[in-house]
This record gives structure tokens, C-alpha cells and sequence, in this order.
């Protein structure tokens, strides 16, 4: 059976069990009222901790579920035992809620005892949201967040601590795994054989290359008895050894074996570790007394630290998933319209495309592949999945498409069309695209084999259109190209958001309850305004027709002139459709990037 790795520790899940076993689950999974059936708390808090602890990674989906009933009945908590375990959850997961979230002060809400059921509801809707991989019927960032919550308290317990855990564990349960764990250590002879009171204290460097530049992070332990907690260069330095102006030149060697690491690690100690090399080795470059150039150097990287931690809360993310392993990540095109069928029932359709550079794996990901075991192949198999979400947004369906690829392609791949049917007023749908090697079956079908890409996107709040008959209604706007124009019948849709002369680009809609007049003919106006989003550079483009029919469905379709458009950068093309009988107006818009 084909595998392809998970995000815990190497643990694999089979690529049947994703896309069958997992299909077959989720109406079990997520019936309505299953997890908010009233659970003992501390029962349940067990039963989570015990799967995690243990590892027993096929019960995690079901611990997850336990988990989020718990949440579901947080507000409601009174027992003072099982609020000293809520509060350390809420405390976790404020860890990893961005500060202007609504979740955010869901949570703290329901901390200080203050939440009510709608905190707990907006907190469930909020892990739902989280779901990287909509195809599975598992949500793998809160199994995420719970086997790292688990591990930390194994690895970086603080019994003083007020939620138990130091600051590595704060920051493994926001980012995870560091790409690299390191620590600062003394190699210099010299410095390990000096004879004074004061020794390097124990340290940590956590460096997390693919989150960004600034997420690095010194971790110090002062003593012994203290939690390892988030530092600064001045925490490296004995403060016996750092007070002597006797010993001012063996601080300087000191600082110029840390910084030296430390150079290594982050571009924000260099500065400081050119300017004590060049302090030691060249007389001339700066006058002070050693102790006195010591302190200012102290000094000085104190405040790049400062400068650097201000830095690194603007620009890391409260947190980070790495679900999806080694795997690239997929940009597809789409757009999407709505259309009404006869019956009253909204049709939603999505049109996606994918650039086949984009589906090329890097040389890293394939050498990391062979030594897995996988062999490359010619043929690649992607499989698109549109998962619809509740109110709340857990999934209730899933809908698999399966394309085979050729890996020799180049260029824009064609425009695909994802359909599905609005059940309700407003939906939520999220849509997922993985990418495999493939292989032929001895049945002549192919079979997915390693994971090459995953790509997601969601598209929430989706309204089903007017279908009462009553007023005029819309459809969303569908863009088309017609490639040839010898053969005028080959229209496809755009997924594109470029837009460029040469492109042969149609708007196509449709009309709905159009009113008929005295001669039981509809009459409507139909207008297209292409409009610059730059203000500095204003221009309009605008056309109008009137049509007669006798349907009160309308199919229309407008080519688009772009040869007098000169304005490159953000348009908007708006639609404007009118029943000249009733005196009712639609519009609808759809925006590009002009590019001359």
C-alpha cells in the first residue's frame, strides 16, 4: 500500500485512508451534536493526554474531536480542578491565536471566566478554520497543536512555571520543530581553563529558516534551578566576569568566541562580532580602554536585541503548521461564479488552472524522495478535492476529481471546472490540490505514489442567489477567451488575473426573472465599465446594448475590447444589467492585472 509521510515524527498514513477511508469517516465524525454531548472534563483531558503521550497516532483524530467537545462546554466549567486544566489549554491556544483574532478574546474571556457558550462555539469555529488539509476528515493542526502541547510538557516542563512549560515549550507549541537546534559553547582552550568563578550557562539557538529571518531564538538557562526562558547575548556572559576590570580582556575574548557563533546564526550579531575582532587584532580601531569598549559593546548588542525582539513579534506568525512536510506548495488560479438552475438551486462553479513550472519538484525534494524509497516517474496524478463546511466550518462532504498528468508539459495547464450545488443560503467551501508522482496499476489505471505538492484554498461565505422570481437576478461574472478565432465555438474559461491586448477575453453571465412588457417581450439594457483602480492615473472604458427576448432567462456573453486601454496595473470590469420593464438594475464585477 502506498504511503506518504505525516507530520508526526516520520509516522505515515496510507493515501487510501485519505482519500476513502477518510471519505466514509467524516459522516460519522462530524454528525451534528457529537461533540457537544455534555463529557467529564478531566475524563476527557485524560483520555487526550493519554493517546498523545502514547503516540497512538490512529486515535488521533478521535482525541481531537474529544478535545474540541471540551472546548464546546468550556464556558460552562465551575469545578475548581477542571479550571486549572482549562486555563492551561486556553493558555496554549492563546499561544497561537493572533492578538486581533475574535478567537483571541474568545478565549481570554473564557480564562478569566468571563466566556459564554458563543466564546466556546467561536472558539470550535476557529480550530475549524485552521484545517490545512480539507481532503481528510482529519484536522491536522489541532492534532498538530495537541501532540506538540503533549511534547512540550515532556521536554521543556517549568514546575514553577505558571502553565508548566519554559519558553522553549512556548515556542514549540507556536512553531514546532526548529529547521535547526544549536547552542553556543566555549572551544577556545584559553576560556575553558581559565581560573575565575563563572562558567557559560546552558543554552539553546532555535533557527526556523522557512518561517522567516527573524524567527531565531536564544533560549539561556541562568541556573540550575531556573527554566530555560528567552534571552539576550548579556545572558551568555558570567556577570562576575562582565563587573572585573581586571578580567577585561579575557570578556573580550569571551564575547568574541560567543558572537562568533552567534554570527553564524543570525546577521544582527555580526556587527558586534567585527567590532571586537577588529578590536583584538587591529590597535588602531578604536581608542577606548578594553573595559570600557566592553561595556559599550555589551551596550550596543543589548539594544540590537531589543531591536531584534520587536522585529521578530511584527514579522513571525503567532504561529506555524508543518503538516505539510517536505512537500511544495501549489498556487492554483481560480475563480468562481454562481449560476441558477431552473429548479431554484444555486450551482457553484470553480475554474482553477496551475502553471506547470509550478508542478516540477525541486531537486532537494526529489533527492529527499529517493532516499525514502520512492522512485521518480514520468506521470503525475493530482487529485482535487472540494470539501463543503457548516456554519461553523466542519466539513459535512467531500467530492474527489482525479487528473493524470505528463510531467514533460509546459506553459498554463487547461482551465479545469470544479461544480457543486449551494445547499442552504450561505455556504463554506474549501478546495485542495495534491500532487503526486504516479504509477500504472497492472489494470492500466494509475496509482498515486509520493507526495510532490499540496495546494489550498477557501472560499467562505457564499450566498445562493435570489430564486423567488420576484426581482431580477445575476449570476457572477465567467470569464472566457475564444483561443481561435476561426473556430468561435472553442470557448473555454479564464482562471487567469492577467489581462493583456492580444488576450481574446468574453465575459459570459446570465438573467434571471426578467419582467415582460404589454407584447410579452423582456426588454434589458446591458452596459460594461472597465475602470482603473489607480486613482493618480484615471481612465474609463465604458459600452452599452439593449436586447429583446422572449425568456425571462437571459444567456449573454460580451467580448471585451482592451485595444484602446493603455493603464497597466489593477482594473475592474463591472457589468451592469437592467430590465427596462420593471426598472430593476444587477451588477456584477470581476477584477484583473493589465499588462501591456
Amino acid at each position: 500500500m502506498r504511503t506518504y509521510p505525516s507530520l508526526y515524527g516520520g509516522a505515515r498514513r496510507s493515501v487510501g485512508q485519505v482519500l476513502w477511508v477518510d471519505a466514509v469517516l467524516l459522516a460519522v465524525a462530524f454528525l451534528p451534536g457529537v461533540v457537544q454531548a455534555q463529557q467529564d472534563f478531566a475524563e476527557v483531558e485524560a483520555a487526550v493526554a493519554e493517546v498523545f503521550d502514547e503516540g497512538r497516532i490512529l486515535a488521533y483524530q478521535e482525541a481531537a474531536t474529544l478535545y474540541l467537545g471540551m472546548l464546546h462546554q468550556a464556558a460552562s466549567i465551575t469545578s475548581e480542578d477542571e479550571r486549572t486544566m482549562l486555563t492551561h489549554h486556553l493558555a496554549y491556544m492563546l499561544l497561537v491565536i493572533p492578538k486581533d483574532d475574535i478567537a483571541h478574546k474568545a478565549a481570554e474571556a473564557i480564562r478569566i471566566g468571563a466566556g459564554n457558550p458563543q466564546d466556546s462555539q467561536v472558539l470550535v469555529s476557529w480550530w475549524h478554520r485552521q484545517d490545512p488539509l480539507p481532503a481528510t476528515v482529519h484536522n491536522e493542526r489541532l492534532e498538530e497543536h495537541l501532540y506538540r502541547i503533549y511534547h512540550a510538557k515532556r521536554h521543556f516542563a517549568a514546575e514553577r512555571d505558571s502553565v508548566g512549560l519554559d519558553d522553549r515549550g512556548r515556542i514549540y507549541i507556536r512553531l514546532g520543530d526548529p529547521f535547526r537546534q544549536t547552542s553556543v559553547k566555549l572551544r577556545t582552550a584559553g576560556l575553558r581553563m581559565q581560573p575565575y568563578e563563572g562558567t557559560l550557562p546552558r543554552n539553546e539557538i532555535w533557527v526556523y529558516r522557512g518561517i522567516h529571518d527573524d524567527a531565531h531564538y536564544l533560549f539561556v538557562q541562568r541556573s540550575r534551578r531556573q527554566a530555560f526562558r528567552l534571552s539576550s547575548t548579556e545572558d551568555l556572559i558570567p556577570p562576575n566576569l562582565r563587573a572585573n576590570r581586571r578580567k577585561s580582556t579575557l570578556l573580550l575574548t569571551w564575547l568574541e568566541e560567543i558572537l562568533a557563533q552567534l554570527a553564524l546564526e543570525h546577521p544582527h550579531y555580526g556587527a558586534s562580532y567585527d567590532a571586537v575582532t577588529n578590536y583584538l587584532t587591529l590597535a588602531t580601531s578604536d581608542a577606548r580602554p578594553p573595559f570600557y569598549f566592553a561595556k559599550f559593546l555589551i551596550e550596543d548588542q543589548r539594544l540590537r536585541d531589543d531591536h531584534h525582539d520587536l522585529s521578530r513579534q511584527s514579522t513571525v506568525p503567532a504561529s506555524a503548521t508543518q503538516v505539510y512536510g517536505i512537500a511544495q506548495h501549489l498556487q492554483p488560479s481560480i475563480r468562481w461564479a454562481r449560476f441558477l438552475r431552473p429548479d431554484g438551486v444555486t450551482r457553484l462553479e470553480v475554474y482553477w488552472s496551475l502553471e506547470a513550472g509550478q508542478l516540477r519538484p525541486r531537486r532537494r525534494l526529489v533527492n529527499r524522495l529517493r532516499r525514502d524509497g520512492h522512485a521518480p516517474s514520468d506521470d503525475y496524478l493530482m487529485v482535487v478535492t472540494g470539501t463543503h463546511r457548516r456554519a461553523d466550518f466542519a466539513p459535512t462532504t467531500l467530492s474527489h476529481r482525479y487528473y493524470r498528468l505528463p510531467a514533460a508539459m509546459n506553459g498554463t495547464l487547461p482551465v479545469h471546472t470544479w461544480e457543486s450545488e449551494l445547499n442552504g443560503d450561505i455556504q463554506n467551501l474549501a478546495m485542495q490540490w495534491q500532487q503526486y508522482w504516479a504509477e500504472q496499476a497492472g489494470d492500466g489505471r494509475y496509482e498515486p505514489t509520493a507526495t510532490l505538492g499540496i495546494g489550498v484554498i477557501s472560499l467562505d461565505s457564499i450566498k445562493a442567489l435570489h430564486s423567488e422570481g420576484l426581482r431580477l437576478e445575476m449570476s457572477d461574472i465567467r470569464p472566457i477567451t475564444v483561443p481561435n478565432a476561426a473556430r468561435p465555438n472553442l470557448i473555454t474559461p479564464y482562471a487567469g488575473t492577467e489581462i493583456t491586448p492580444d488576450l481574446s477575453l468574453g465575459l459570459y453571465f446570465e438573467l434571471y426573472h426578467l419582467a415582460y412588457g404589454d407584447d410579452e417581450q423582456t426588454r434589458y439594457e446591458v452596459s460594461y465599465t472597465i475602470r482603473s483602480m489607480d486613482d493618480r492615473r484615471p481612465q474609463t472604458v465604458s459600452a452599452a446594448t439593449t436586447f429583446e427576448g422572449s425568456s425571462r432567462v437571459a444567456q449573454e456573453q460580451l467580448m471585451i475590447d482592451l485595444t484602446t486601454w493603455h493603464e497597466p496595473g489593477p482594473v475592474t470590469i463591472t457589468v451592469r444589467a437592467t430590465d427596462l420593464v420593471q426598472g430593476v438594475a444587477r451588477e456584477r464585477s470581476v477584477d484583473f492585472v493589465y499588462r501591456p
